[in-house]
């Protein structure tokens, strides 16, 4: 069973998982095991770049 913080956390991640930046930096600490500021800057300024991703 979940602890209350632990549904928290899980409710709040969630959330915020389909938001740019925080999208970005669960991906790249899914790949990476952690990320820093500047890799998610490059990523998002790679992404804008590459016309892949529309900066809002």
């Amino acid at each position: 069973m979940l602890r209350a913080s632990d549904r928290r956390f899980r409710l709040l991640r969630d959330a915020l998982a389909d938001l740019e930046p925080f999208k970005t930096v669960l991906e790249l600490a899914s790949r990476h095991g952690k990320a820093a500021s500047r890799q998610v800057a490059k990523a998002l300024r790679d992404e804008v770049s590459n016309g892949t991703s529309v900066p809002r």
